[in-house]
């Protein structure tokens, strides 16, 4: 049997979305906010304008409108029919359970682990802390000695390595529930003098999701597409449930998870850029306003919002947002707003918006 027969026969993932909001009562906005997607994704997704959804703004979507693992499944093959039965290379779903056996690493946001898409405990904190320096960096070693010093900063105790040690047999116990015997570990693997996450089919994290797409909107800019490098962008940051492995104290001032955020900030500018050049200024804006939030210094940042919500119509609230940055800027760093802030602002003052 093909991947594409059996598959839900001339139904998108788009009707089935809207089918399930209308049935729920919401309006779209009630959805996209509850989904944490933009409803300029939703309404695309339900007129079918979005050829590739991704799976994590699929699930995202499911989630939100609480569907049994039924309905998540005729989601996932109204998905896989809407491709034609397959994914563009480098462009492929992260599906609940993916292929048989095999777990997804969560670390954009709240460290999760799920199994064919149902979340698995992961135990103390330091054990938690260890399976998200290995996703970090994964595919590549990371060393006892990095782990130890990262687990009990300043002192460590006499028995650090053998608790590591302990620590990573219950993640093998978690990712890998029937190894074989005698035989190394097949997704956390012994390397010299460390470990190493290794992602293949058995084991997927989708840090290595959001890079591949975030990389190739980075090249539809460069090679003047950016209507496709929006729809990159919005799958790269559809896979973002928070800040960066915010529920791990020990992590959160780490270069790697710091690089990450900055990597995920980099992301949303582009991605406001990218709407501005279409026009599509609305799409963008909720990951713009997140971002800001959560910098509230970033002045780059605030000129590309003030920017979106001019353009959206929304020219007072932009005034609003500047006056806060400008009061801000003065009261902390005792600086004027940059000449992008500037910029931004004058656009608003002499009416050189385009919708």
């Amino acid at each position: 049997m093909t991947r594409s027969q059996g598959l839900v026969s001339g139904r998108q993932v788009g009707q089935l979305i809207r089918e399930h909001r209308i049935a729920a009562g919401w309006t779209q906005r009630q959805l996209a906010d509850r989904a944490g997607l933009s409803i300029g994704f939703l309404r695309d997704l339900e007129q079918g304008r979005t050829l590739w959804p991704r799976w994590g703004s699929v699930e995202a979507l499911a989630g939100a409108l609480g569907l049994g693992p039924g309905q998540r499944a005729g989601l996932i093959s109204s998905t896989e029919s809407a491709a034609g039965g397959r994914w563009p290379a480098g462009n492929g779903p992260i599906l609940p359970g993916g292929p048989a056996g095999s777990v997804q690493v969560g670390i954009l946001g709240p460290l999760a682990l799920t199994r064919a898409g149902r979340p698995v405990s992961l135990g103390p904190v330091r054990q938690r802390a260890v399976l998200a320096m290995l996703a970090l960096e994964a595919n590549r070693r990371v060393r006892i000695s990095d782990l130890i010093e990262v687990l009990w900063p300043g002192r460590q105790p006499p028995t650090a390595v053998t608790m590591v040690q302990g620590y990573i047999s219950g993640l093998r116990r978690l990712l890998e529930p029937e190894p074989k015997p005698r035989c190394p570990g097949e997704v956390v693997a012994r390397t010299g003098d460390g470990y190493q996450l290794r992602t293949e089919e058995a084991c997927q994290v989708d840090l290595e999701e959001f890079s591949r797409l975030a990389q190739a909107g980075r090249d539809a800019m460069d090679h003047g597409q950016p209507g496709r490098a929006c729809e990159l962008f919005e799958g790269a940051l559809s896979l973002c449930r928070g800040r960066t492995l915010d529920d791990i104290d020990l992590l959160l001032d780490q270069p790697a998870v710091v690089e990450v955020n900055i990597r995920r900030s980099d992301a949303v500018l582009r991605y406001g850029e990218a709407a501005a050049m279409i026009g599509a200024d609305d799409k963008a804006l909720p990951h713009l306003q997140i971002l800001c939030a959560s910098q509230r210094l970033n002045e780059v940042a605030f000129a590309r919002l003030i920017t979106a919500l001019a353009a959206t119509g929304q020219r007072a609230q932009a005034t609003v947002v500047f006056e806060e940055l400008r009061l801000r800027l003065d009261s902390e760093l005792g600086l004027l707003p940059s000449d992008h802030v500037i910029d931004a602002y004058s656009r608003i003052i002499t009416s050189k918006f385009s919708h």
